[in-house]
């Protein structure tokens, strides 16, 4: 797994979506510590974990 930090997870996650990709449609929730996420998986099963923080 492999985490990034991003200050604009909407947009990627729209940009992502958007292109109908096969294999990478990522989930998105809001997490009950305060940020947003969403999940990608490659075709190999890597797991790519994108965050970003809405409190301080």
């Amino acid at each position: 797994m492999l985490l990034v930090i991003e200050t604009v997870i909407d947009e990627l996650h729209q940009e992502i979506t958007a292109n109908n990709y096969t294999h990478s449609r990522p989930g998105f929730e809001h997490t009950f510590y305060g940020a947003n996420c969403a999940e990608v998986m490659d075709p190999f099963g890597n797991c790519l974990r994108i965050i970003e923080y809405l409190g301080t």
